[in-house]
């Protein structure tokens, strides 16, 4: 042990150090809150000791390479010099640790010029290291999911830079095992689940011969839009499980579970006026007719977005796509009237996924002390809320911050479709050192409208991904 004694690391910790040290490749599938960030600074910590690692990248979501990871290091009392890199350093220190943003590895790595077809040289070539990291780890490496992404591509083409190379995730199939190619690709480029192509006997490792050996491709055709589906195949997912098996340590709430708070989840139904339900059907309606009226999933699927701004209170009202254009219309204060209420109990954290909810929640909030994550005095207000100084963080969904000590409720404003949100963002409180013994999740969902069957997807996706932990523990 070479950081802070006490407590004593969990098994599963001392188990992902020693696979972390002992190979060049390795995963955490942990949950959060299990200290992921604690092993890999113990990990690194030993290897620097024995001249095994020099430096160390870490990758990771902004406001956890800002703030999670210098918090840690401290809290755990490792003598490690760190540096936030952004895409305004003009310098690079000479520290033990480096951290920096999924959004800032086109500044670090380089990017393409797709005009004259090559490739911008970035930090990594152009500014003074005193020397560069030779061990990077990718925190919440779920970012990689999608190989052909535009951050992961450009990760992968310096990855082999380094001479070992991890990741930590609590959410690793949090959308079913396709996912788990980009994830695995980070760490081993793609050796785990490569394979050989049976038309030309070449070892592949893209996603193509991924999805060929281990999923069933059904066309649909939808609205006259023709969209594939993946599904796995009989006995695929064993397949799977056992090839990333020797690459990965898995630890779940189970191995802490007399240490963690009671979940409660409240679904607060929410009664929308006569006018937003006309607007509610109205839209639903235009959407049948777009697919002829022939394919009702779809037609949910490609107007959800407007049908949920319904359900919240405010519709978009811009035609351009211009991302900058944020004007709206407010339809009801429904949820917003029931929000109120919730707060008077007792401070919570505060989903929003809109930003015309965001601006309607601070307004009508507006008298109360709330805090919101913007980026401009995220570190002091996230300290405010921890020190339960704040009746309510406002907050996009967030992974890696540790905000339990500042309250035990959280509010959905909207429900989210994608499960990872979900359940990452419900461990900012759901974690060990939350001192309260129940936590609260309140879902606002409006009645009669998809809200009510959001819940019931999440809780599919939530299966699978406990059933990739339990397979591989």
């Amino acid at each position: 042990m070479i950081g802070r004694a006490d407590p004593p690391l969990r098994p599963w910790a001392v188990q992902g150090i020693e696979m972390m040290l002992a190979g060049s490749k390795g995963l955490l599938f942990v949950d959060a809150g299990g200290g992921k960030t604690r092993a890999v600074l113990e990990a690194f910590a030993q290897a620097w000791e024995n001249c095994d690692a020099e430096r160390l990248l870490v990758i990771a979501p902004m406001k956890v390479a800002a703030h999670t990871w210098p918090a840690e290091i401290v809290e755990w009392e490792y003598n490690f010099e760190w540096q936030v890199l952004t895409t305004q350093t003009r310098e690079i220190e000479d520290c033990d640790i480096y951290l920096i943003h999924f959004e800032a590895l086109p500044w670090l790595f380089g990017k393409p010029d797709l005009r004259r077809k090559r490739w911008l040289p970035g930090s990594w070539d152009l500014l003074d290291w005193p020397a560069k990291p030779d061990w990077v780890h990718v925190d919440e490496v779920h970012h990689f999911k999608k190989a052909s992404g535009v951050r992961a591509k450009t990760y992968a083409k310096f990855a082999s830079s380094f001479a070992r190379r991890t990741g930590g995730t609590g959410s690793p199939a949090a959308n079913g095992y396709e996912g788990l190619h980009g994830i695995l690709k980070a760490v081993d480029g793609g050796v785990a689940l490569g394979s050989v192509d049976p038309r030309d006997g070449v070892f592949k490792t893209g996603i193509t011969e991924f999805r060929r050996r281990y999923f069933d491709a059904v066309a649909t055709n939808r609205s006259s839009r023709v969209w594939t589906e993946y599904t796995l195949k009989h006995g695929a997912a064993q397949e799977i499980e056992d090839a990333i098996r020797p690459l990965v340590t898995v630890a779940t709430d189970a191995d802490w579970e007399d240490e963690l708070p009671r979940v409660e989840t409240h679904t607060v139904a929410v009664t929308l006026p006569p006018e937003a339900i006309d607007a509610y059907r109205l839209m639903r309606r235009e959407a049948v007719m777009e697919s002829g009226g022939t394919d009702l999933i779809f037609a949910e699927e490609a107007r959800n977005t407007k049908l949920r701004q319904i359900c919240n209170g405010c519709v978009y009202t811009s035609r351009s796509w211009d991302p900058n254009d944020g004007r709206y219309e407010q339809l009801h204060t429904a949820k917003l009237d029931l929000l109120s209420d919730l707060l008077a109990d007792g401070p919570a954290l505060v989903v929003y996924e809109f930003k015309h909810d965001r601006d309607e929640i601070l307004d009508s909030l507006r008298g109360w002390d709330i805090g919101t994550l913007d980026g401009t005095d995220d570190y002091d207000t996230i300290a405010r809320w921890n020190r339960g100084e704040l009746a309510a963080l406002v907050i996009y969904p967030s992974e890696g911050l540790n905000l339990q000590k500042g309250g035990n409720r959280i509010i959905w404003y909207g429900p989210p479709h994608d499960w990872k949100q979900y359940d990452q963002t419900n461990r900012r409180l759901i974690r060990l050192g939350q001192p309260a013994d129940v936590v609260h999740v309140y879902n606002l969902c409006a009645t009669g409208t998809i809200e009510r069957d959001i819940g019931r997807n999440l809780a599919e996706k939530e299966r699978v991904e406990n059933r990739l932990k339990e397979k591989l523990k």
